[in-house]
């Protein structure tokens, strides 16, 4: 699919500067790779909205940020799974320690 396509190839910019070549062994990155390892799991967030969620439309965006949001904050997690589950799709595992800085839990992530 092109949207994960999309993510990931979004993701891939911010490693470029951790691949290893023959002037930078992978040893020499230990301490780089170390320090943004906290930074994955906002990254990958960002990259979601960036590329999954930019294919939705006006009427579409409330629901792709619902889920997002149930996918890091428990609190606003169960009518989110109650709709998946009647739906019969997986719900997503939460995201413990995931935050959007500037952002309200439960605010529309677009705006």
């Amino acid at each position: 699919n092109n949207s994960i396509q999309a993510l990931f190839r979004l993701m891939d910019c911010y490693f470029v500067n951790y691949v290893p070549s023959e002037l930078k062994p992978a040893n020499t990155f230990k301490e780089a790779v170390a320090e943004f390892v906290p930074n994955l799991a906002p990254l990958f967030f960002f990259c979601l909205l960036w590329s999954i969620g930019a294919t939705c439309d006006a009427k579409s965006r409330r629901g792709f940020s619902d889920l997002v949001w149930a996918m890091v904050n428990e609190d606003l997690r169960p009518p989110v799974v109650e709709i998946l589950e009647k739906a019969f799709i997986q719900v997503p595992p939460l995201q413990e320690n995931v935050t959007f800085p500037g952002l309200e839990p439960g605010e529309l992530l677009y705006d």
